[in-house]
């Protein structure tokens, strides 16, 4: 029981310093999150994300007509 409890917080731990990690040290001049958010904002990613949803209604569209 205590041993699940300290795996269990240790985890925990683990994700924590994780996610601070993710959201707060730079990997050269950006975090990684603000590397995530340059490269999805650009024109081409926006394009492509586009092209996903078009392509997903058509499936929901399909998908519901049967």
């Amino acid at each position: 029981m205590i041993r699940k409890a300290v795996v269990r917080t240790l985890e925990t731990v683990v994700v924590l310093l994780a996610a601070y990690a993710f959201f707060a040290l730079p990997v050269g001049r950006r975090t990684p999150w603000r590397h995530l958010v340059a490269i999805f904002s650009t024109q081409p990613a926006q394009e492509a994300a586009e092209d996903v949803k078009a392509t997903g209604k058509k499936v929901i569209e399909e998908a519901t007509r049967r």
